[in-house]
């Protein structure tokens, strides 16, 4: 039997190791060869607020399915971080380690984000959004 929790903690180390922002892993041993992989929350700060998250797939307005068969790929979300993030360089270059290490999909594609401002133009309260890119599975 394959221990595929061990597997994937690896793969979570050999990813921090390649730059990849992640969440840390730990495994326990709870038997002779299997191992429970542990993951700290990635939608939580350390205080326990709580981080937003939403999919490339729904801010780019894509239908499940979307891929390279619909002609949608990482240059939509290349164009997205262009046009609608702070930190460009730096979300430009999470989203193609992360591609470069494991070929990634559209639909593992995440964005976290947090408001950084808020102001109000008449009655409608404005809210700029900072995000970053992230993915559900290294």
């Amino acid at each position: 039997m394959e221990n595929t929790e061990l597997i994937e903690h690896f793969s979570h180390q050999l990813a921090a190791k390649a730059g990849i922002n992640l969440a840390k892993t730990r495994t326990i041993k709870i038997s002779k060869d299997r191992d429970l992989l542990l993951s700290e929350r990635f939608d939580r700060t350390a205080e326990g607020r709580r981080i937003h998250f939403a999919s490339a797939m729904s801010l780019l307005g894509f239908d499940d399915g979307a891929g390279s068969s619909t002609g949608n790929g990482f240059l939509d979300i290349v164009d997205f971080i262009l046009r609608g993030c702070t930190n460009v360089r730096q979300n430009l270059r999470e989203l193609y380690r992360r591609v470069a290490f494991n070929g990634d999909f559209l639909p593992n594609v995440h964005f976290s984000f947090e408001v950084i401002r808020q102001r109000k133009l008449g009655k409608t309260m404005i809210e700029e959004v900072h995000f970053i890119v992230k993915t559900i599975k290294v």
